[in-house]
């Protein structure tokens, strides 16, 4: 979760030691998953919910970079999505992955519940730079 009292955009970093190879980038955001979504006649429930709209809480817009200044950049605009998988042109051996939040659906700060770096099957990779 990136700091309320900070505006956007914010930015979280996944650094590794070692190059690794990745093929896809998943991302897990935060959709209201603790809000009650029901189907009720009664006034309490329905006032609690945000019926036929994104949830405040979700990433709305974003980029995924692989690498870093040779990066790989994914731009998405528009997500309403819980998980998001970003499948890279081609293996890419980097030591950095860095995502970018530059509006959500609502909400004044970021909320990312995970991020996975998968590589290739086939055990190739390409070197950046």
């Amino acid at each position: 979760m990136s700091d309320p009292e900070k505006a956007l955009p914010a930015w979280i970093e996944v650094r590794w030691a070692e190059p690794v190879a990745i093929r896809t980038v998943q991302v897990v955001f935060d959709t209201g998953l603790h809000r009650l979504l029901t189907q009720s006649g009664a006034d309490g429930y329905t006032a609690k919910m945000q019926w036929g709209r994104p949830q405040e809480e979700t990433v709305r817009d974003y980029t995924v970079s692989v690498g870093g200044d040779a990066a790989e950049k994914i731009v998405v605009t528009g997500n309403y999505q819980r998980m998001r998988r970003h499948a890279l042109a081609e293996p890419i051996l980097t030591n950095s992955l860095r995502i970018e939040v530059t509006a959500t659906n609502g909400l004044d700060h970021a909320r990312i519940m995970e991020i996975r770096a998968d590589g290739p099957d086939d055990g190739s990779c390409r070197t950046l730079g």
